[in-house]
């Protein structure tokens, strides 16, 4: 029993001071040994080192982002609308003509005017929530939050 509690305690202060030297950049290498000498307690470890003073100064790292979400509201009966919808349905999960976009406006039986669908594209692209790709082909933004509400 106190031969695995060594073992494991043993495990236990390798990693830690692996972690230890992986964080600090330094390289230490103890001489593990009961701290009474005999072996009797193997529950008990000291470390030696050659060094009397140790410092180290670690540097790390860090990036915060702050997300703001934009919310806007669309209903499907204009031509915004129904290009959230189909943002919503995934429609531009893959890169999309803006006469793809017209094409299937009209599918669904949306009327406008012939530069209404590009116009709206661009606006909403403006608003961060599809990228341009090239001319006039537009995709969704990876990661944005689509909510759809029941009215």
């Amino acid at each position: 029993m106190w031969k695995e509690k060594y073992e494991t305690l043993e495990r236990q202060f390798k990693k830690l001071l692996t972690d230890y030297e992986k964080l600090s950049g330094a390289t230490m290498n103890p001489h593990l040994h009961p701290a009474n000498g005999t072996g009797d307690d193997p529950g008990i470890l000291q470390v030696t080192t050659e060094q009397k003073t140790l410092r180290t100064s670690v540097t790390k790292p860090e990036v915060e982002v702050r997300v703001k979400r934009r919310v806007i509201e669309m209903d499907g009966e204009t031509v915004e609308g129904m290009i959230a919808i189909l943002l919503s349905e995934g429609f531009f999960d893959d890169t999309k003509t803006g006469a793809a976009v017209v094409v299937e406006l009209r599918r669904r039986g949306l009327s406008f005017g012939d530069a209404t669908p590009y116009k709206r594209l661009g606006e909403i692209a403006g608003q961060g929530f599809l990228t341009r790709e090239g001319k006039a082909a537009f995709r969704a933004v990876p990661g944005m939050k689509v909510n759809i509400v029941e009215a």
